[in-house]
């Protein structure tokens, strides 16, 4: 996963790129999914990416639209489906909450 200090959507879709294990350079990006590369330039500047463009990029990388945006929420969508899991856990009663926690070590072999 890539460093908190990530600030802008285009530092977002370079470090997911990154973590893909794909070339990050802007004609990368541009060529990756079917834009020029001013277009990936103008994103460097502060410049809106478009939702298809988005859309793309998420496909692209394996990453989710909200974090691409706004850094917010979590990275990938395997990590969001893990914290839903856990928010449905932490929502049950003691008792509900042990046992599921017991299926679940054997389920892992834990």
């Amino acid at each position: 996963m890539t460093d908190m200090t990530i600030k802008t959507t285009y530092e977002r879709i370079v470090a997911a790129y990154i973590d893909a294990g794909l070339k990050s350079t802007q004609s990368a990006i541009a060529e990756s999914i079917g834009i020029e590369q001013g277009a990936v330039g103008a994103w460097k500047r502060g410049g809106n990416v478009v939702i298809g463009n988005m859309r793309l990029i998420a496909e692209k990388t394996g990453t989710c639209i909200e974090w691409l945006y706004t850094g917010k929420g979590p990275q990938s969508p395997a990590s969001q489906e893990v914290s839903e899991v856990i928010d449905r856990l932490n929502a049950l009663d003691e008792d509900t909450h042990q046992k599921a926690l017991k299926i679940l070590d054997a389920l892992l072999g834990a």
